[in-house]
């Protein structure tokens, strides 16, 4: 199946939207500025334990909102009203946002699954984006959600996200790697596109299978121009925060 993935690498994608300092990420403004300035945008998507789609990056809510526990244990009822950082936006509805945004950017969808083999969440971003008129792709540390789509959306481009999981320590970081690389072998999810941090390119394995396979490689977090100069002959595109450094 030959699909049109040029969206991807057309113009740098604002992370979580355009966020900064005084404007939470994954908010309605971020999200309203990353349009104005025609940026895609790249947003993450969780389910509550009453099945509802939101937009929300941590497992955890205090890093965001302040409060305690893990959004996947909490009922939207019970998480509607908290607001993000120290601003009075609210945590969203994946389908709001999909209203929002309306075609208008291309949008890459990061599903955050922490149950391997638990594919809800698969099903109902499906059925959402099956009615959503504009370029879309999906992305997933879960090797698992991409075969997902692999098996039962084919035509939905997708992409697998891979870290170094440098703030675990050397032990546990080199286990959950082997982990994630041996889940990813055994799924055997065909991804469109490999995703990764800025810093573990070019010597990660996630980088050399990109290359070798011919697949699109995005990166995060470039921290400065002395890094993006690094890598910038090696990746297709970034999620930037704050400012794109890939022009």
């Amino acid at each position: 199946m030959i699909k049109n993935i040029e969206f991807l690498t057309e113009t740098p994608i604002a992370h979580r939207g355009l966020w900064s300092e005084e404007i939470a990420e994954n908010s309605l403004i971020a999200f309203s500025r990353a349009i104005d300035a025609g940026y895609p945008i790249e947003l993450d998507v969780q389910m509550t334990a009453d099945g509802k789609l939101v937009v929300f990056h941590d497992w955890s809510l205090d890093r965001v909102t302040g409060e305690m526990g893990k959004l996947a244990e909490k009922k939207y009822e019970d998480i509607k009203n908290m607001t993000l950082g120290e601003s009075n936006q609210k945590i969203l509805l994946f389908e709001d946002v999909l209203n929002l945004i309306n075609g208008e950017v291309a949008l890459i969808v990061e599903i955050k699954n922490q149950s391997y083999f638990q594919y809800e969440i698969c099903e109902k971003v499906y059925e959402l984006l099956k009615k959503y008129d504009g370029k879309y792709a999906i992305s997933s540390f879960n090797p698992f959600v991409v075969k997902w789509f692999t098996t039962n959306a084919p035509e939905v481009v997708r992409g697998q996200n891979f870290t170094n999981f440098g703030n675990r320590g050397f032990v546990i970081a080199f286990i959950k790697k082997m982990f994630l690389y041996t889940s990813w072998i055994i799924s055997n999810n065909k991804p469109d596109f490999f995703a990764c941090r800025a810093n573990t390119v070019p010597s990660s394995w996630p980088v050399k299978i990109a290359k070798k396979r011919k697949k699109l490689l995005l990166v995060w977090k470039i921290k400065d121009i002395a890094e993006y100069d690094r890598i910038s002959d090696i990746v297709d595109n970034e999620f930037f925060d704050g400012k794109p450094y890939i022009r």
